[in-house]
């Protein structure tokens, strides 16, 4: 029997007979690309004219960069070339969605080991068959002794739980709790420097193998892994390998791998630190829970995996879940249905020093979260969450009270976030890329496309009417030393947020909110829309489309900017095209320098 799934960004084919399965992601673009080489997109129609304007400052685009003020710390290739130049953040946010468009799974692996300035090579199995794999996957991390993995467990534990706590903490508490917790962090920096994430790379890309794989011999057996009878059990030295019946069946697992033929599943998954953990599902509306934190599709020093072609699936996490890791390797891919993913912290793509992966292909998803999740990456991680079509929904928020500002807000740090530990060391790249659509965000305080302390946080919005609300350090912020950006490519949107955001750079950092097309509604109170403070570079652009702008403090938006330490920052906005209707500072076909190096630019012909 031959299965054929055709989704518009990859074809995905399944076979099945005479003991035989190969799952096959067969990438669209075959031309490969370099990314070092990638070169604009003809879609920045922008580009010319902002490049025009930049000359109103004085300025041209060798001057955006971020001061590298500390040699403490190595930063991640693609941080350092946005640090470098944070206008490439456009280019990388383009590059990533062309990878994962391509829907190859190795290649997207690759990229982000070349992230870290790492080449692997890794083995493969001679038999190439299905404990052999796993077996091989599983043996790489023996590279970690079984007492540096419990001394790294226990102190990154120590700073899970510490922040379990912060919801009841004022800031002069926290304060003082943050001194019980030094000892730990020092130690925890000493454990990680020492940290090698090559046999997490190696293990991944073996556990990826069994994408193609030929099956045994299959006849119904028992085992204690599944309520049902199964086609073929095995048990190893690291876990059982399962091929699961088309019946609905009932899987509890902490390590191994399940291949699912069909049937409405259900599993409840334990991961345990140093396993390798691979679910293939291959139709049904299945359901996916945890049974403790890095669950399902979690890891810690670990490599997790979850496939599942077909059905309008449930999967519902704790800490550290649904394509999200520390100091692992996890991928969750969904590719058809209308999905629920609901998780706590650290979800739904999340990464710190370790790579965290969610993709889903098709349908209208809802993605629910409390905080850190939603392509957020912490130190040295990487955190990605794709969506490609459907009306999805997004929101992140509800769980940490963001005591320090807000008392009825919450601090979300998610939807294309990253954050560093400030000072001591650096964030990774957060994205959120969404390829189409009329979609919802909702967060809060740092959150949609904004970074803290070394890191980049994005969002690419392939097309739809989307609608973005949130508070503070949102929407395109940079915060201490940072990149945010967000880039939509069409569509009526929405944007509601606070301050410190929709393109506003705080503190020797770069927030960057660039709208191609459509009839868009800026809402805001201060310090947003193309302004920033504190020696930054604030940039909003505003491509096309009758757009419709709202602030509340006329004083420092649009173009404002201040002067500290002595020397500039710079802020731009502009609007290309079309009529629009402002409430606030400026107006159409005007162009008023503000501030110290700032710029009001509307103009519907050239400049």
């Amino acid at each position: 029997m031959i299965i054929m799934i055709n989704f518009s960004k990859l074809i995905r084919t399944a076979v099945f007979a005479a003991g035989l399965i190969v799952i096959q992601v067969l990438p669209i673009h075959s031309q490969e690309m370099s990314y070092d080489s990638y070169e604009h997109s003809s879609e920045d129609i922008w580009r010319p004219q902002f490049y025009r304007a930049l000359g109103y400052l004085q300025a041209d685009e060798q001057d955006i960069h971020i001061p590298l003020s500390s040699s403490n710390f190595w930063l991640l290739k693609s941080v350092q070339k946005i640090m470098d130049s944070p206008l490439y953040s456009v280019d990388f946010l383009h590059y990533y969605a062309d990878q994962l468009n391509s829907g190859d799974l190795h290649k997207i692996i690759e990229t982000c080991i070349s992230e870290y300035n790492l080449t692997v090579d890794y083995p493969l199995p001679e038999d190439n068959s299905l404990p052999g794999i796993f077996v091989l996957a599983s043996t790489q991390l023996d590279y970690y002794s079984q007492e540096y993995s419990e001394s790294l467990w226990n102190y990154t534990h120590d700073l899970l739980r510490h922040d379990d706590i912060l919801e009841d903490l004022d800031p002069y508490q926290e304060y003082l709790n943050s001194l019980i917790y030094k000892d730990t962090v020092e130690i925890f920096k000493k454990l990680i420097s020492e940290f090698d994430i090559t046999p997490l790379f190696k293990s991944g890309l073996i556990t990826l193998s069994l994408l193609s794989v030929e099956l045994p011999d299959t006849h119904l057996t028992s085992c204690s892994y599944s309520e049902c009878p199964v086609l073929y059990y095995l048990q190893t030295d690291y876990g059982p390998v399962i091929i699961g019946s088309r019946r609905s069946d009932c899987y509890k697992l902490s390590r191994g791998i399940i291949i699912d033929l069909g049937g409405d599943d259900c599993y409840y998954l334990d991961p345990s630190i140093k396993s390798v953990i691979c679910i293939i599902d291959c139709q049904g509306d299945d359901r996916y829970f945890a049974q403790q934190d890095f669950a399902p599709a979690g890891s810690f020093l670990g490599v997790s995996v979850i496939i599942d072609s077909s059905g309008n699936d449930l999967y519902r996490g704790n800490y550290i879940a649904l394509g999200s890791s520390i100091l692992g390797i996890s991928i969750l891919q969904d590719l058809q249905g209308d999905d629920i993913y609901l998780g706590s912290v650290g979800s739904c793509g999340a990464g710190g020093y370790g790579l965290g992966l969610l993709m889903d292909h098709c349908g209208n998803d809802v993605y629910i979260s409390q905080a850190n999740s939603q392509g957020m990456a912490g130190v040295y991680g990487i955190g990605i969450l794709w969506d490609s079509t459907g009306n999805d929904q997004y929101s992140c928020t509800g769980l940490y009270p963001d005591r320090l500002r807000f008392n009825q807000r919450y601090l979300s740090f998610g939807q294309g976030f990253s954050i560093g530990f400030r000072p001591e060391l650096p964030g990774g790249f957060g994205i959120l890329i969404d390829q189409g659509g009329n979609d919802n965000y909702a967060a809060d305080v740092f959150a949609q496309g904004a970074a803290y302390w070394y890191g980049f946080g994005g969002i690419l919005e392939g097309g739809g009417n989307d609608i973005y609300t949130a508070s503070q350090y949102t929407q395109a912020s940079g915060v201490h030393l940072a990149v945010g950006t967000i880039l939509e490519i069409d569509g009526n949107d929405l944007y509601y947020s606070k301050s410190v955001s929709q393109g506003c750079g705080h503190d020797l950092a770069a927030g960057i909110l660039i709208d191609q097309g459509g009839n868009d509604q800026y809402l805001a109170q201060d310090l947003a829309q193309g302004a920033g403070n504190a020696n930054s570079w604030s940039i909003f652009i505003d491509a096309a489309g009758k757009d419709f702008y709202q602030v509340h403090n006329n004083s420092n938006t649009r173009g404002w900017s201040d002067i500290r330490r002595g020397y500039r920052g710079s802020s731009i906005f502009l609007d290309l095209r079309d009529q629009d209707q402002y409430i606030g500072p400026g107006q159409n076909n005007t162009i008023i320098l503000r501030s110290t190096f700032g710029a009001f630019i509307d103009m519907e012909d050239s400049l």
